[in-house]
Protein backbone atom coordinates (compact mmCIF):
# COMPACT_ATOMS: atom_id res chain seq x y z
CA UNK A 1 0.00 0.00 0.00
CA UNK A 2 2.78 2.62 0.78
CA UNK A 3 3.99 2.22 -2.47
CA UNK A 4 1.16 3.84 -4.53
CA UNK A 5 0.80 8.02 -3.41
CA UNK A 6 1.82 6.73 0.43
CA UNK A 7 -1.04 5.51 1.86
CA UNK A 8 0.61 4.17 4.86
CA UNK A 9 1.89 7.31 5.71
CA UNK A 10 -1.14 8.94 5.62
CA UNK A 11 -3.13 6.64 7.11
CA UNK A 12 -0.64 7.06 10.20
CA UNK A 13 -0.72 11.11 9.76
CA UNK A 14 -4.62 10.73 10.53
CA UNK A 15 -3.88 8.14 13.14
CA UNK A 16 -1.93 10.64 14.60
CA UNK A 17 -4.72 14.05 13.97
CA UNK A 18 -6.81 11.48 15.90
CA UNK A 19 -4.88 10.57 19.02
CA UNK A 20 -4.39 14.43 19.31
CA UNK A 21 -7.98 15.76 18.88
CA UNK A 22 -8.58 14.24 22.59
CA UNK A 23 -11.56 12.74 20.95
CA UNK A 24 -12.25 9.20 22.55
CA UNK A 25 -10.87 6.63 20.14
CA UNK A 26 -10.40 3.32 19.31
CA UNK A 27 -7.99 2.66 15.82
CA UNK A 28 -8.55 -0.99 14.69
CA UNK A 29 -5.65 -1.82 12.09
CA UNK A 30 -7.46 -5.05 10.94
CA UNK A 31 -4.61 -7.79 8.95
CA UNK A 32 -5.88 -9.08 5.38
CA UNK A 33 -9.56 -8.80 4.64
CA UNK A 34 -9.29 -10.66 0.87
CA UNK A 35 -9.48 -14.15 1.39
CA UNK A 36 -11.88 -15.13 4.60
CA UNK A 37 -15.25 -15.82 4.50
CA UNK A 38 -17.61 -15.21 7.65
CA UNK A 39 -17.54 -18.90 8.28
CA UNK A 40 -13.94 -18.42 9.58
CA UNK A 41 -14.53 -17.63 12.80
CA UNK A 42 -15.64 -21.17 13.61
CA UNK A 43 -12.21 -21.97 13.47
CA UNK A 44 -10.09 -19.16 13.48
CA UNK A 45 -9.88 -16.98 16.89
CA UNK A 46 -9.42 -13.31 17.44
CA UNK A 47 -5.49 -12.23 18.35
CA UNK A 48 -5.11 -8.84 19.24
CA UNK A 49 -2.14 -7.01 20.08
CA UNK A 50 -1.03 -3.32 20.48
CA UNK A 51 0.14 -1.05 17.53
CA UNK A 52 2.94 -2.09 14.96
CA UNK A 53 2.99 -5.95 16.29
CA UNK A 54 1.84 -8.09 13.13
CA UNK A 55 2.39 -7.30 9.42
CA UNK A 56 0.59 -9.94 7.83
CA UNK A 57 -1.93 -12.51 8.99
CA UNK A 58 -5.77 -12.02 7.82
CA UNK A 59 -9.44 -11.82 9.65
CA UNK A 60 -12.65 -12.04 8.43
CA UNK A 61 -14.96 -8.99 8.22
CA UNK A 62 -17.77 -10.30 10.48
CA UNK A 63 -15.16 -10.69 12.96
CA UNK A 64 -14.34 -6.96 12.79
CA UNK A 65 -17.72 -5.86 12.38
CA UNK A 66 -17.99 -8.04 15.99
CA UNK A 67 -15.13 -6.23 17.41
CA UNK A 68 -16.13 -3.03 16.33
CA UNK A 69 -19.64 -3.58 17.84
CA UNK A 70 -17.68 -4.60 20.88
CA UNK A 71 -15.49 -1.55 21.02
CA UNK A 72 -19.08 0.55 21.22
CA UNK A 73 -20.17 -1.47 23.87
CA UNK A 74 -17.38 -1.79 26.40
CA UNK A 75 -15.68 1.80 25.97
CA UNK A 76 -13.21 1.54 29.22
CA UNK A 77 -11.80 -1.47 27.49
CA UNK A 78 -11.21 -0.13 24.21
CA UNK A 79 -10.80 3.55 24.50
CA UNK A 80 -7.36 5.18 23.63
CA UNK A 81 -6.10 2.35 21.75
CA UNK A 82 -4.38 0.84 18.57
CA UNK A 83 -5.45 -2.60 18.28
CA UNK A 84 -4.03 -4.79 15.61
CA UNK A 85 -6.26 -7.72 14.47
CA UNK A 86 -5.50 -11.33 13.08
CA UNK A 87 -6.71 -14.96 13.21
CA UNK A 88 -5.12 -17.76 13.94
CA UNK A 89 -6.15 -21.22 14.57
CA UNK A 90 -3.71 -21.69 17.55
CA UNK A 91 -5.33 -20.02 19.92
CA UNK A 92 -8.10 -20.20 22.76
CA UNK A 93 -11.20 -18.50 21.89
CA UNK A 94 -11.76 -15.50 24.03
CA UNK A 95 -14.41 -13.04 24.38
CA UNK A 96 -13.93 -10.06 22.71
CA UNK A 97 -13.29 -7.26 25.55
CA UNK A 98 -11.07 -9.60 27.49
CA UNK A 99 -9.25 -9.75 24.07
CA UNK A 100 -9.48 -5.31 24.05
CA UNK A 101 -8.89 -5.28 28.03
CA UNK A 102 -5.55 -7.10 27.12
CA UNK A 103 -3.76 -4.46 24.68
CA UNK A 104 -2.44 -1.45 26.43
CA UNK A 105 -3.67 2.11 26.08
CA UNK A 106 -1.45 4.39 23.63
CA UNK A 107 1.05 6.27 25.29
CA UNK A 108 0.52 10.29 23.98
Amino acid sequence: LNLFWGVLVWKRKAELELIESGVPYTIIRPGGLERLKDDAKETLNLVLAPEDTYFGGQVSRLQIAELCISCILNPKASQGKIVEVITSPDVQKKKNVDLLKAVPKVNT
